[in-house]
């Protein structure tokens, strides 16, 4: 069997907490003895041991042949996923509405018509209930097929009745469709393109995207189509760089499932992932009160949240949470606090249970380097930047390490390192001078102001960071540079070496001031 199809087991079986293994040794037991199931003793090895080799697992298992390795770990991995299909369809209504479904076909396949209708209807309720459109119009067009052989003599009745359904759901599918093919158009040009960075950009920008963003009129009725249109609009605001209107997109976003309540109970990760937004256009226009209250509504979700979280769902709210837990901390000044209890973050990391990947991994990392930086603790920032370049490819144009590039040159200036920052300096000098490169204004400045300090003395050096101050000042007003200042305060740091003291204490009386 390849490697990959025995990871994707391991895999699976990792994300397994107490009470669905314990669901799963039922379920496999339920009409055969344990000694004969290989597939539940290969469960077994790999709960215990975690992804052993082939040898070892017959060794442990001596009545498996090797032949039988690859059927048995097929069959392992569909009984995962049947016992774990049947635990939550209790609280998962999409598994719900689809068991009923699968349940009238049986049922229609037997020739019991009214039954199957009967189970129909009761999805089909189910469905509208949870504004699960699509399945919905499944349910007609089987209601429809059934009704059309004319078996059960009642589609006189039915028909209007059931064409008025089909068009209604129809309807709200199109503008669901509309906005959800848009929402994938605006990260694709995100990907390609990143941000708009000047008012020729933002022309070209509202020429592909606003006619079709505008298409639409959208009753506040229905659900989906007014998340999905609110997701577009804070792609096409983020990628504008309109910090504002971002903002206001994302707090309507949230005020939407509040005003469905039992759509966060059943869409939680969507409905983190605007709180998640929010967050961060309270970040991006320093609104603290705005912070410090979605901050809270992220931080007491799971308590609040009706459901126990799925693996996904407690993946998803543990990288939002740590995520704005640093910014919190970069918000306030308070970096040494942070840093002190890092332990945590550290082995979320090391053990990466939820299976982030490289880029993830990799902002968390270059966060606390951040923090570092803040401390003026530079060797354990220069390590965290070597782990983040052993995660990008060669090559890779990402911002991320574009700025790590710069900063840890800075790092090992101030430790003395004066060789490997002369070499550094010339790479990125070069980099810089490549036209078709996208660098922020911010990089240039900091670039500018590295090469400098490799050729001037200690006077000249605050001389140098006044005059790099000020144009950072400036560059903090031009609309379409606000993205880099997400990536490192650079204003508090050049203060910080202007008056030889830590940034954290700059950020501290600027926050401290601010209230």
């Amino acid at each position: 069997m390849s490697k990959i199809k025995e990871n994707r087991i391991f895999q699976l079986i990792s994300t397994l907490n107490k009470a669905e293994k314990r669901h799963f040794q039922l379920f496999a037991k339920r009409n055969q003895q344990e000694s004969s199931l290989l597939f539940l003793q290969v469960f077994d090895v790999y709960s215990k041991y975690g992804m052993v080799a082939d040898t070892l697992l017959l060794e442990k298992i001596p009545s498996i042949k090797p032949s039988q390795l690859s059927n048995i770990r097929n069959n392992l991995y569909r009984q995962l996923l049947a016992s774990l299909r049947l635990q939550h369809q209790k609280t998962n209504a999409d598994i719900a509405i689809r068991q009923e479904i699968d349940f009238a076909k049986v049922l229609y396949n037997k020739g019991l018509y009214r039954q199957a209708l009967q189970l129909l209807n009761k999805a089909k309720a189910l469905a509208q209930q949870q504004n699960s459109n699509i399945l919905a119009l499944e349910i007609l067009f089987f209601e429809k097929a059934i009704e059309s052989q004319n078996i059960t003599k009642s589609i006189g009745n039915r028909a209007a009745d059931l064409i008025q359904e089909s068009e209604f759901i129809y309807s709200k599918l199109k503008d669901t469709l509309h906005y959800s093919n848009l929402d994938l158009e605006l990260y694709a040009y995100y990907l390609k393109n990143g941000f708009c960075k000047s008012d020729q950009e933002v022309e070209r920008f509202d020429g592909l995207f606003l006619k079709k963003l505008n298409d639409v009129s959208i009753s506040t009725e229905d659900f989906y189509p007014q998340l999905y249109s609110f997701q577009c609009l804070c792609w096409y605001n983020y990628i504008k760089q309109d910090v504002e209107q971002y903002y206001s997109t994302a707090k309507q976003w949230v005020q939407l499932f509040q005003d469905f309540p039992e759509m966060a109970t059943e869409r939680p990760t969507i409905y983190l992932k605007g709180i998640h937004n929010c967050i961060s256009g309270a970040f991006m226009n320093t609104d603290h009160q705005g912070y410090r209250q979605y901050f809270d509504l992220l931080k007491h979700f799971p308590k609040s949240h009706p459901k126990k979280l799925t693996w996904n769902e407690q993946g998803v709210y543990d990288l939002y949470y740590n995520m704005h837990e640093i910014d919190l901390h970069f918000d306030n000044g308070r970096f040494d606090e942070y840093l002190s209890k890092r332990q945590s973050l550290e082995i979320l990391i090391e053990t990466n249970p939820y299976h982030w990947d490289a880029h993830r991994i990799a902002v968390f990392r270059y966060k606390l380097a951040c923090l570092f930086i803040g401390v003026r603790a530079y060797k354990n920032a220069i390590d965290e930047f070597n782990e983040i370049r052993q995660l990008y490819r060669p090559g890779s144009k990402s911002m991320v390490l574009r700025f790590v590039r710069i900063l840890s040159a800075f790092c090992h200036l101030e430790m003395g390192n004066m060789r490997l920052v002369n070499s550094t300096v010339q790479t990125l000098k070069k980099d810089l001078a490549n036209s078709k490169s996208r660098h922020e204004p911010l990089e240039k400045l900091l670039v500018r102001l590295l090469d400098r300090f490799t050729r001037i003395g200690e006077w000249d050096k605050k001389q140098e960071i006044q005059a790099t101050l000020v144009q950072v000042n400036a560059l903090q007003k031009d609309p379409y540079a606000q993205v880099a200042f997400l990536h490192f305060f650079a204003e508090e740091w050049l203060s910080s070496l202007l008056f030889n003291k830590d940034a954290q204490d700059v950020i501290a009386e600027k926050a401290a001031a601010s209230h």
